[in-house]
């Protein structure tokens, strides 16, 4: 390659960085950064009223980040961003058969997938229902030999074993048969399940957001 050749692909490498987002001309893929427009004082101002670099304030003024806003937007909590619980179906009633299981001391059962959604969100219930007084089963089906959610066989087992409520967990959505046989046999059932149906579960409750 020539002097001139190399010299005048300089120029077009420096002023093509010059406009590009943190000087990254070309990405690992081949394509450009651009950072959108934004008021200068605007920026400057973000920066003063949260304290981050004018390079941060930007990149938060193009994501519509404010100074009210700032500080949930860089510090996210569950309780921030999720939505009121009782607002999701059924979990009223849900929470009300629980609670009353856990005043009359009845025996609680917690029927939980074998994968990581069901056995964290078993653990998760049986720690708070434990710390309110109300100590639990867990019970997680073997995968080979009873299959994917619940099944007739053990929670009719749970009930012979004094369990009087079941709670699902990442699972039961879809086990029409087997809860309608719970049910017949006097078991209640709190199917907590994020698996789309067609067929509402015949349970106590079915929470499903």
């Amino acid at each position: 390659m020539s002097v001139r050749a190399t010299s005048r692909m300089s120029v077009e490498l420096n002023s093509t960085s010059s406009n590009a987002a943190f000087g990254v001309a070309r990405s690992l893929s081949g394509r450009r950064w651009r950072l959108l427009s934004a008021d200068t004082s605007a920026v400057q101002s973000l920066s003063n009223a949260i304290g981050v670099s004018q390079a941060l304030a930007r990149l938060l003024l193009a994501r519509g980040v404010t100074p009210d806003t700032a500080a949930t937007y860089l510090n996210p909590t569950l309780k921030h961003h999720l939505p009121e619980p009782l607002s999701l179906k059924d979990m009223d009633k849900a929470v009300g058969r629980a609670q009353t299981a856990v005043e009359r001391g009845e025996q609680i059962a917690i029927f939980g997938d074998y994968d990581v959604d069901g056995t964290t969100s078993a653990a998760l219930l049986s720690e708070f229902l434990s710390a309110v007084g109300a100590p639990t089963r867990i019970y997680i089906p073997d995968r080979m030999t009873e299959g994917y959610g619940p099944n007739e066989r053990a929670l009719l087992q749970l009930q012979a074993d004094g369990v009087s409520l079941v709670v699902t967990v990442d699972c039961g959505a879809g086990a029409v048969a087997p809860l309608q046989a719970s049910r017949a046999a006097g078991l209640d059932i709190i199917v907590l399940d994020h698996h789309a149906v067609d067929i509402a579960p015949p349970a106590v409750a079915h929470v499903n957001p």
